[in-house]
């Protein structure tokens, strides 16, 4: 379960990412570390969560981290990627 959770933590960071970058959100001081707070707050270490569910916290931040860099592509899995890219360049 944790890698589709990590892949939607992946996803928001590419998409909160392009969002500042085209002025579509403005993040204030401090949003960017509240991000990351909640990531790590809602980790498999909460009372609610089932060990695996959500991936632990440094997993969450470092997804998160991955889109933020490189997007939505960085988040695909790596045959999807390789698919995706030859379909275009063929």
């Amino acid at each position: 379960m944790a890698d589709g959770e990590l892949q939607a933590d992946c996803l928001a960071g590419a998409e909160l990412e392009g969002a500042a970058q085209d002025a579509t959100v403005v993040f204030d001081s401090g949003d960017v570390d509240e991000l990351h707070t909640a990531l790590v707050r809602d980790a498999d270490q909460t009372p609610w969560t089932k060990e695996g569910d959500h991936g632990s916290a440094s997993e969450r931040v470092d997804a998160f981290g991955t889109g933020q860099e490189f997007g939505v592509e960085g988040c695909l899995p790596e045959e999807t990627s390789t698919e995706n890219a030859s379909a275009l360049s063929g």
